[in-house]
């Protein structure tokens, strides 16, 4: 309920506000402190949510809405409840009027170009508030213990109602603090209208949200949608279909309306069937995208896609697929090479992995379509035959350039050797295929079983390092090593045998190659999901003589699935974690951050003064602060336990001597994993670093006797090395922090340099920064002009493989020598494609691609077929992980398609409108047609996380999930024909926005009887 005071005191409560926010927004002050403080203040100085958001936007630190202070400080008043989401949608209202028409004088006057304007507070607090909802609200969903929050819905809908009326004289919108805005408020929406859904408020009686809702949303939302759609598609787009899924729309269309509808989804029907289709041109072109996208970033063990795709392109060509697969593996290898001084991420090895390990295991899967007299040696042999002619990049020359042992030599050798090993070609014809005496042999003890690798372990299980060792190994047997180590570790999480689960993580969390090559083999979440599991429901009893055991087997668990984490950029889903109170959710959010002691529990205080008693006392930590304590609860306090011993240091109570013997305690193995969260906060801590702070003199000895300790046992070095490639990165960067403000400081150099070897990139398919470098000063264009640049020669080197195949069928049959056409590939990755539609969307990335085909087939005379065809590759290849914000390629196509026959009867002079509308028809076809199945859209399932499987994936969650800058995905987003048919329909009836008739039909629904409206 609003606060009201006359004027004078008003001003007077905001001005106390204000003082009260200029003094918190210095550096160095706790978060929650400056929440308790507010409340307190709250208590004395009453007032209205919107007016303490505007003290809050008056302080001085709010000069950049993005200060990382300021929107703590924000983030606390919602934590708080001091104030609501209506505050703030008030708070909006109240401001954005007189901010756009600023910032578009501004625009005008200066004439400033894209990017130039100051961020905005509005669009600062809409984008907290949207995350905040999906982050924080859904958590609470699984215990049922909220109701939906109705008092935003007044507020939105005024807040829509003066957008609207004010984006409307702007239109069309380009650029500014008005899209800005608009976009963000988009985005709330969207999660609005998921949170409503969420708990319950999306059917009613009669199987649809409550009358009120469906009227307003109906009414109001679609003008603004129709505004933001000019600058921002896929949002437009998403907030549509959301509405429609949801049922939060007003279904009271006309007949009229609904007849127009049907007779143009008619009429655009019967066009699309009278396109006829491209005749498909197979190149191992698609083939080297599609490989290069499962390698690229995280290996992916996308089997089913890869079947799908060569089932599409090849059918019963037997001889065709295996020439093909096999070469286009071999050009992703090369490439690599190539690409090795400005790839940074060390993916040679994983692409030679693959090539003997994994793609004999394809063969052998493929095989049984050979029919007698074809051999898979033929085809083999034909493959490797056909990279030593024509000019390719696999000329006898360029083996020799690299020496008999160079990395595409032995990888000829290895791969021929693997094919023995699964019975592909006998190994008495590797001499004549390689036309030289090999080095190497099939192993001697042949072709690995799982079932005998499990029982050799389970025999034997100090045999786990072994067992690890093998997946590195070039031999073509890691597919089956892979397979037993996901079953060793699911079977030991069943048969809770933490001791044998200890030997076997630490074995694979010390080896990221290792690592790379599981993955090839199996889904992260195969082996993970029972790992987080056994965590959450690891009891701890306080009766056992020795705890130290289980603490070293808790972290040894932890620690690798922190590895796996960092190196891979997972997802919680792709973790399997449990629901969102579990530890591991928790842990993962706050991992790095201390907490004020008044928030600690009776428990919490006593753990935390045993384990700084115990690691600063002479006595050392005895057996029962660790039998006392779980783990879990040990790793909830370890940041604070680091920020109370750095406040004991500054203030004397413990010394230099104290603080370097005490935190050495947390180098023993059972300990040592407690520091990815006690490094990650001195990290964070050293970003607080100030010309006059003393706390630098304190934290740096800390930092650097833990970076570079003066011993360690075997065992905890490894543990030790694991730790540091975790959280190398963010120290490196807040070291760099303190020496830029401290340069005459002569410490801080020697650990930045011990830090550079740890520094390994996360393979999570994100462009290095040589890469983004690279393509952002591409004339002309920028990254998106780079991305037409990649994809034009593709088409190129595939075009000229076609014409160099004709050519040499041409020559075969009248004995001329064929031409040397130039087909070697091009310095490619496939990174450029999501980083391009991260940062600028699908619509452009898209629109771009296709104006790169239109160029390619009318000036550069390249065939439509293979423009076609490597196009379609591009929006079907595989991603490891989904775009962090809009819709994906193929989704956008989904868009393009619904809208392609407006294209083709618009008014067209030179036909090139038709002609692109017929050519996204076909290319809609041809992706749908090599694609796996998209999954239907349902409701988020948990299954039992011991079973190994995922809970089912892809609610209208997803949409929303989006906004989430690191954990977005937009898995379930489906643009079917029926939605974008009532999205038209909804575009299409546009209405004026009335605010008296809004009040109306919020005055009728106060109270508990909102919920029986029809």
């Amino acid at each position: 309920m609003a606060i009201h005071y006359e004027p004078a005191e008003r001003l007077s409560r905001i001005a106390k506000w204000k003082n009260f926010f200029d003094k918190k927004s210095l550096p160095g002050i706790e978060q929650d402190l400056v929440r308790q403080q507010a409340i307190d203040l709250l208590h004395s100085v009453a007032l209205d949510g919107a007016d303490i958001l505007e003290a809050w936007s008056s302080i001085e630190s709010l000069q950049l809405v993005t200060a990382s202070r300021s929107m703590q400080i924000f983030e606390e008043l919602l934590h708080a409840r001091i104030i609501s989401d209506a505050d703030v949608l008030i708070f909006v209202r109240r401001r954005v009027g007189d901010t756009i028409a600023e910032s578009t004088k501004y625009l005008v006057k200066t004439g400033s170009a894209q990017g130039e304007w100051r961020p905005t507070v509005e669009a600062a607090v809409l984008e907290r508030l949207a995350y905040q909802m999906v982050n924080y609200r859904e958590s609470t969903v699984e215990a049922g213990d909220r109701a939906p929050d109705l008092q935003i819905f007044k507020p939105l809908m005024a807040l829509l109602s003066i957008m609207t009326s004010i984006l409307t004289p702007l239109v069309p919108l380009s650029a500014g603090p008005a899209v800005e805005i608009a976009t963000e408020l988009g985005k709330f929406i969207a999660a609005y209208i998921n949170d409503l859904s969420l708990v319950g408020l999306s059917t009613s009686d009669d199987g649809k949200p409550p009358k009120v809702f469906r009227v307003a949303f109906g009414r109001y939302l679609p003008p603004f949608v129709n505004i933001i759609a000019q600058c921002n598609a896929e949002l437009s787009a998403a907030i549509l279909l959301m509405q429609q899924q949801t049922g939060f729309h007003d279904q009271s269309s006309s007949s009229e309306q609904l007849e127009g509808g049907i007779r143009d989804n008619l009429n655009a029907l019967t066009w699309q069937q009278s396109i006829i289709d491209l005749p498909l041109v197979p190149t191992r072109v698609s083939l080297f995208v599609f490989l290069d996208a499962m390698l690229c970033g995280r290996p992916m063990a996308n089997d089913t896609a890869l079947m799908a795709l060569l089932n599409f392109r090849y059918n019963d060509n037997a001889s065709s697929l295996f020439t093909d697969l096999i070469m286009a593996a071999f050009d992703i290898l090369n490439n690599a090479v190539n690409r090795a001084t400005q790839d940074s991420t060390g993916s040679i090895d994983i692409y030679r992995s693959f090539i003997t390990n994994k793609l004999p295991l394809l063969l052998e899967m493929l095989s049984p379509t050979i029919f007698p007299p074809l051999t898979a040696e033929i085809f083999i042999t034909d493959a490797l035959s056909k990279l030593e002619s024509f000019g390719d990049q696999f000329s006898n020359e360029a083996f020799d350039l690299l020496g008999s042992t160079g990395i595409l030599a032995d990888a000829r050798q290895e791969f021929l050797f693997a094919c023995a090993l699964h019975g592909l070609i006998p190994e008495s014809s590797i001499e004549s295929i390689l036309g030289d005496v090999p080095m190497q042999s099939v192993p001697e003890a042949g072709k690995y079983v799982k079932e005998n690798l499990v029982a050799q372990f389970t025999a034997n299980p100090n045999k786990a390092k072994d067992l690890i060792g093998q997946l590195e190994i070039m031999e073509g047997n890691s597919g089956a090593v892979a397979a037993s180590i996901v079953e060793i570790i699911q079977t030991l999480c069943a048969n809770k045998d933490t001791m044998t689960l200890k030997t076997i993580c630490n074995a694979l969390s010390c080896k990221p190659q290792a690592m790379d090559v599981l993955l090839l083999f199996a889904e992260p979440v195969l082996f993970l999901q029972p790992l987080c599991s056994l965590l959450e429901h690891s009891p701890h009893q306080q009766d056992q003589s020795e705890s130290h055991p289980i603490y070293e087997e808790f972290g040894s668990i932890l620690l690798l699935i922190l590895v796996f984490r960092h190196r891979y950029t997972l997802q919680d889903n792709e973790l399997g974690l449990l629901p969102t109170n579990s530890f591991l959710r928790r842990y993962l959010r706050s991992m790095n951050n201390s907490r004020r002691l008044e928030t600690l529990d009776d428990m919490e205080r006593q753990y935390l003064r045993n384990w700084i008693r115990g690691l600063f006392d002479s006595e050392a930590i005895s057996d029962e602060i660790v039998s006392t304590c779980p783990p879990k609860d040990f790793y909830m306090i370890v940041p604070t336990l680091f920020d109370q011993s750095l406040k004991a240091s500054e203030i004397g109570v413990l010394g230099p001597d104290t603080i370097k013997s005490g935190f050495e305690y947390l180098l023993e193995p059972f300990l040592l994993p407690s520091l990815v969260s006690g490094l990650g906060w001195a990290a964070n801590k050293l970003w607080e670093t100030q010309p006059i702070a003393p706390h630098l003199e304190h934290i740096l000895p800390i930092v650097t006797n833990l970076v570079k300790p003066s011993s360690l046992s075997a065992e905890a070095h490894y543990l030790h090395e694991t730790v540091l490639s975790i959280t190398a990165y963010e120290l490196d960067r807040g070291l760099r922090h303190a020496q830029k403000v401290h340069p005459r400081r002569r410490d801080i150099d020697p650990v930045i340099v011990a830090l550079q070897l740890w520094q390994r990139l996360p393979r999570n398919g994100a462009a290095t920064h040589l890469e983004l470098e690279s393509w952002t000063k591409t004339p002309h264009g920028g990254m998106l002009m780079a991305l037409r640049h990649s994809f034009g020669s593709l088409v190129k080197w595939s075009n000229n493989l076609v014409n160099s195949a004709q050519v040499a069928l041409n020559s075969s049959s009248t004995g001329q020598q064929p031409n040397n056409f130039p087909s070697s590939a091009p310095l490619y990755t496939h990174r450029i494609l999501p980083t391009a539609v991260l940062l600028f969307g699908a619509n452009k990335v898209l629109q771009a691609l296709l104006k790169e085909s239109t160029k390619l087939m009318t000036t550069n005379s390249c065939s439509p077929e293979i423009v076609l065809d490597i196009l379609a590759a591009l929006i079907s290849a595989p991603a490891a992980q989904p775009p962090r914000s809009g819709l994906t390629l193929r989704q956008m196509l989904d868009l393009l398609l619904a809208d392609a026959y407006a294209l083709h009867t618009s008014k067209d002079e030179d036909g090139s409108k038709t002609v692109q509308a017929e050519f996204i028809v076909r290319l809609s076809r041809r992706v749908e047609a090599q694609c796996p199945a998209r999954p239907v859209i349902v409701a988020a399932q948990t299954t039992d996380p011991m079973a190994g499987t995922m809970a089912a994936d892809g609610t209208v969650t997803d949409v929303i999930m989006s906004l989430d800058p690191m954990n977005a995905s937009m898995n379930g987003l489906q643009a079917d024909s029926a939605a974008l048919a009532e999205t038209e329909m909804l575009d299409g009836t546009l209405q004026e926005v009335n605010m008296a008739d809004l009040e109306e039909l919020m005055d009728g629904a106060e109270g508990g009887d909102m919920f029986g409206l029809n």
